[in-house]
């Protein structure tokens, strides 16, 4: 979320997850309730894989990677290419 931002908005937005995430912990301790942490560790894994998504929008060139690092992104999940070689002859083509 900071990637290629100015330490100035890298800070501020670090002390505003710090803050957030300090109020949930201690609101989901002492009320001893989980839908907020829960709803709040789902939110993080979103803003995250949007980021990352777009970042390999920004970063990869091949059509291939792109498929493979956005699902890896949102699903967890990638597939390994059946020949690693096969990149390299493909670009040579």
């Amino acid at each position: 979320m900071t990637f290629g931002k100015s330490k100035e908005y890298s800070r501020n937005l670090a002390l505003i997850l710090i803050t957030s995430i300090s109020i949930e912990t201690v609101y989901h301790s002492v009320m001893d309730e989980h839908v907020v942490h829960e709803l709040t560790f789902l939110l993080l894994i979103i803003l995250v894989a949007n980021q990352t998504r777009g970042l390999i929008n920004q970063r990869v060139k091949q059509a291939e990677d792109k498929r493979m690092l956005k699902k890896l992104a949102i699903f967890g999940t990638g597939e390994s290419r059946p020949d690693s070689s096969s990149s390299t002859t493909h670009e040579n083509t």
